[in-house]
């Protein structure tokens, strides 16, 4: 009977045992999981190239949150480009300057909400992202290049910080603090586009590629229409700038090829090279000024297009040195 209860003892110690084993081992494991599970979404300092002068020069991770080291003042030229796991990105607060193409192609992105330290975004920092539904940008960001968003197809809103005394959003649209310039419209923008009263340029690429858009509207207030503002704007049919605009510059409205008539104002002095190239389906254009100096190539690949101006105008001139159909207005 001793014996038996010895045996009973061992027993129950030996289960206690093997059971404390078992869950020691499932947490050990479970640990192991949920470290594995962690490296693999958030980002470990030792996937970063960082400099001496605290810029990130490159990313070698593959994770799906990326955290920035806190010493961060600068992220260069293409450091994140292809990255296509990234869904989520925080922000060092030293950050000063994120480069051209920094985040190129970080096409699984969805949301950025850069830092109030921020000061420049290069030319295409985030090309082609086509993911990010959400940008924010902070009260210190005064240097901002164009195309910086080019690509981002669902894009709707830029949202802006009060505080920033350079830029400002007018219904989800960045314009200059002041108002008088559109500087981006966001990719994913539909139909009409009503330009604020108070925008007196439209600026270089402003609406580069926003494919989706239908209709431009602007008041008497609009005087400059830079570089490549519409280029590619396929869908763009109907143009309405009112009566002030005095100069479209170089391909303006190229590939705008859904576009059929247009009509310039009598204080119209130029129109710049290939301003309307390959507007494939431009019918008609009328030209109300009489003094106009015009660039190359303005309507090249334009196959059907009459040109409306009055009789001894440089338009006419410029029709028949160009073999354009003319009709007197």
């Amino acid at each position: 009977m001793l014996f038996m209860k010895k045996i009973l003892k061992i027993t129950k110690v030996f289960v206690a045992l093997f059971v404390f084993g078992a869950v020691a081992s499932a947490v050990n494991i479970s640990a192991l999981e949920t470290d594995d599970q962690n490296f693999v979404e958030k980002s470990q300092n030792s996937d970063f190239c960082i400099n001496d002068s605290d810029e990130l020069v490159s990313y070698n991770g593959n994770s799906t949150k990326v955290i920035i080291p806190k010493n961060v003042k600068k992220i260069n030229c293409g450091a994140f480009s292809g990255h296509s796991e990234i869904q989520e990105i925080s922000f060092s607060k030293k950050i000063t300057c994120i480069d051209d193409y920094a985040f190129y192609g970080c096409s699984g992105l969805k949301e950025v909400i850069l830092p109030e330290s921020l000061v420049t975004i290069g030319r295409l920092a985030f090309g082609s992202c086509e993911s990010m539904e959400k940008i924010y940008i902070g009260s210190s960001a005064s240097n901002i290049m164009e195309l910086s968003m080019c690509g981002c197809r669902s894009l709707k809103n830029i949202e802006i910080s009060p505080k920033n005394k350079s830029f400002k959003s007018i219904d989800g649209i960045m314009c200059t603090k002041d108002g008088t310039a559109l500087v981006t419209c966001p990719l994913n923008r539909t139909g009409k586009i009503t330009i604020p009263d108070s925008v007196i340029t439209i600026k270089e690429c402003a609406f580069y590629d926003c494919k989706k858009i239908e209709e431009i509207c602007a008041g008497n207030n609009l005087k400059y229409i830079d570089e490549a503002a519409f280029y590619g704007c396929e869908n763009l049919k109907k143009v309405n700038f009112g009566d002030s605009v005095k100069k479209i510059r170089a391909y303006a409205f190229a590939d705008c090829s859904s576009l059929e008539k247009f009509t310039t104002t009598e204080n119209l002095t130029a129109i710049g090279n290939s301003a309307f190239c390959g507007c494939k389906n431009l019918k008609e254009i009328s030209i109300l000024s009489n003094n106009i100096v015009f660039g190359h190539k303005i309507f090249e690949n334009c196959p059907n297009l009459t040109m409306k101006g009055h009789n001894g105008s440089k338009s006419e001139v410029y029709a028949s040195k160009h073999k354009l159909h003319f009709q007197n207005i």
